[in-house]
């Protein structure tokens, strides 16, 4: 069962209690998760998440050298997260100096979206093409550490596990079904890199087919909006401003035939800096005297360790070879941030692996998911769980899927199994709003263009109104962090509701969309 800790205060960490963290985590750099963890969110509505420990300094991990970087100047406001402290004791097992955030995953918290996660800490989202723009993902083998399992999305298809040598990994997974799907999970936490040079570290197993397949990316984004991705050419889900590491150049090293391994290489396709939602890639693999080469190898169960180093001016990304922790500079860009603090997202994403000539479901596992600087406040999250109603084979190719998204037709919200005469009514469960300074809903559509509005309330007060920015994305997917006023909030359930003026013409009825991966988070001093 989940722990209900929904506010995280500050903690004075006994003698004892930092030595059994210490004694729990092995300190070499090729470690991974280990139980599970997740957060809640009952039927039509959710509950609060839980709080687990999370990460402290520790050495260095792994040699390399350090870039030269110009710290920048830090911009004049931070959009989210000001004051507080995260309240979690830091575990220093993830070996990163200062760390700010750690998680090891050597506790489970399961029941909630983002399965063994924690959701306290974590927000999980699922996003695609399945099922007519439904996010429906299909049943999907999962490796648990070396052994394989088929398990159903939504929960278990995120579980923590431990290794032959003891370690333990987080490990997740889908199968694309033949088309464009991704998950992503982002740490609640804000990172702050103001006026310095900032660290994001974290292990990851990190095999790719190449862009038409499997691949991992992480993004930073100003605001909390779930699941950032481009899908070229305009398929855009992004705050204003964002950074994006793409991890799918396999350096020419074909992976046809070879199942779940991939081609045996990583490095940096593309260093992404959106900018007012307009993202220009800053980084080229395929010039220079490195051309097409700059790839260290991977090995499926084994760990790669990588690092963004990142300042308002400058990016650098360095990576390991598979089980080795020597770190070298595989991709940089000299780049004009309009943020200096934001949120990191860790994503598995799918192009029709089917293409490439190599499974349509993959994998990964993942360790020690870190990041330096000042220990911020996390704010209260809730959750709405996914549907989860099964989807006909006739909708999803040969394999049966499950919805992650829902209906909105005339501001009902609706089960995309049934119709909007059977309206569906979300609730969060048990919101704590005292002290609340702020508050946000963050959700993904599709169906709403630039130019549309998006409206929302919380027990049954003023309609709030959110334009779509021009150029801000297509039709097919979008992402939004909006706010809520305090003084709309309850202790105990929220209902909340969703409308749109929306009118594609296609795929939905006239003021229709869907919507997914609905949570409410709440800052507090």
């Amino acid at each position: 069962m989940k722990r209900d800790v929904r506010e995280l205060r500050p903690v004075t960490i006994p003698v004892f209690v930092a030595l059994t963290a210490l004694l729990q985590c092995s300190p070499s750099i090729d470690g991974g998760p280990g139980s599970s963890g997740g957060s809640a969110g009952a039927s039509g509505g959710a509950g609060g998440t839980k709080a687990g420990a999370a990460g402290a300094a520790g050495s260095s991990s792994g040699s390399g050298g350090t870039g030269n970087f110009d710290a920048g100047t830090p911009d004049s406001g931070a959009p989210v997260g000001t004051g507080g402290s995260s309240g979690i004791p830091v575990d220093p097992s993830c070996n990163l100096p200062g760390a700010a955030f750690c998680d090891a995953f050597t506790e489970a918290s399961p029941g909630g979206r983002a399965g063994d996660l924690d959701d306290a800490r974590w927000a999980m989202a699922r996003l695609g093409f399945g099922c007519a723009y439904q996010f429906s993902f299909p049943d999907t083998p999962l490796n648990l550490c070396g052994v394989w399992k088929t398990v159903a999305p939504g929960g278990a298809d995120s579980q923590f596990c431990l290794n032959e040598d003891n370690e333990p990994r987080w490990t997740e997974g889908f199968d694309d079904n033949a088309d464009f799907n991704y998950l992503s999970a982002r740490i609640r936490q804000p990172f702050d890199f103001s006026g310095r040079t900032g660290t994001i570290q974290w292990q990851a197993d990190a095999r790719t087919s190449g862009s038409h397949g499997w691949w991992t990316e992480t993004w930073i984004t100003a605001e909390p909006v779930p699941g950032p991705n481009l899908h070229d050419p305009d398929q855009l889900v992004t705050s204003k401003q964002a950074v994006g590491i793409v991890l799918d150049l396999n350096c020419g090293k074909p992976s046809a035939g070879a199942g779940t391994a991939g081609s045996g290489f990583v490095g940096v396709s593309r260093i992404l800096v959106s900018n007012d939602y307009d993202p220009k890639n800053t980084y080229d693999p395929f010039s220079g005297p490195n051309a097409n080469s700059r790839c260290v190898t991977t090995e499926q169960n084994k760990l790669n360790t990588f690092q963004i180093r990142m300042s308002a001016s400058r990016i650098e990304v360095w990576a390991s070879d598979a089980g080795s922790s020597t770190l070298e500079r595989i991709a940089e860009a000299n780049v004009s941030l309009g943020f200096s603090r934001g949120f990191v997202h860790f994503s598995h994403v799918h192009y029709n692996a089917q293409k490439a000539e190599v499974t349509t479901f993959q994998s990964y596992q993942w360790a020690r998911i870190a990041f330096d600087g000042p220990a911020l406040a996390i704010p209260r999250a809730y959750s709405i769980p996914d549907p989860l109603t099964r989807v006909p084979t006739s909708c999803n190719g040969n394999k049966q899927g499950y919805r992650i998204s829902r209906g909105v037709t005339d501001g009902v919200v609706y089960d995309l199994g049934k119709s909007p005469s059977t309206p569906e009514t979300l609730v969060f469960a048990g919101v704590d709003p005292s002290r609340a300074v702020a508050a946000r809903l963050n959700f993904n559509t599709t169906y709403v263009a630039p130019g549309d509005t998006i409206s929302y309330r919380l027990n049954g007060k003023t309609w709030q109104r959110h334009s779509m920015a021009p150029g801000m994305t297509n039709w097919a997917r979008q992402g939004f962090s909006v706010p809520v006023p305090v003084s709309d909030l309850i202790a105990g359930n929220n209902s909340v509701e969703f409308a749109t003026d929306s009118n594609p013409g296609f795929g939905v009825p006239k003021n229709g969309m869907h919507i997914s991966n609905i949570d409410l988070e709440i800052e507090v001093p």
